[in-house]
C-alpha cells in the first residue's frame, strides 16, 4: 500500500508540476528569464522564434505531463484501497518506464528551445 501511496502522490505532484511549465508556454513567457527559462538571446529578440519555442514548451511539457498523470491513475486504487492487492513489480516496472519517458519528453523540448 506505501508503494502505491508513493506512486500516486507521485505521479500527481509531477503532472501538476509539468502542467504549471506547460502553461507557462501557454502563456508566452517560456522566453521570461524571471519567470520562464533560460533560452540563447536570439531566440528572446526575434518574436517568431519566441513563439516557437512557447509552442515547444507547452507542447512537451503537456505531454509529459499526461503521461505522469497516467502514472498516478495507475496507482489510485491501490492506494485508495479499492484493489485488495499489493501493487505488483510489472506495474512498478510500468511506472519507472513511464515517469522516464515524460522525463525525456519534457527535457527533449527544453533541448530543442536551446537549438532553435
Amino acid at each position: 500500500m506505501g508503494s502505491a501511496i508513493a506512486l500516486t502522490l507521485g505521479g500527481a505532484v509531477a503532472c501538476v508540476v509539468l502542467m504549471l511549465a506547460a502553461d507557462t508556454g501557454r502563456r508566452g513567457e517560456a522566453t521570461n528569464a524571471s519567470i520562464g527559462y533560460s533560452v540563447p538571446e536570439h531566440v528572446k529578440i526575434d518574436p517568431e522564434l519566441r513563439k516557437r519555442a512557447n509552442q515547444i514548451l507547452f507542447r512537451h511539457c503537456a505531454t509529459a505531463a499526461v503521461i505522469t498523470g497516467l502514472i498516478a491513475v495507475l496507482g489510485a486504487p491501490y492506494a485508495l484501497g479499492l484493489i485488495d492487492a499489493d501493487i505488483s513489480t510489472a506495474e512498478l516496472v510500468i511506472a519507472a518506464g513511464m515517469a522516464g519517458v515524460a522525463a525525456f519528453i519534457a527535457l527533449l523540448g527544453l533541448e530543442r528551445i536551446k537549438q532553435l
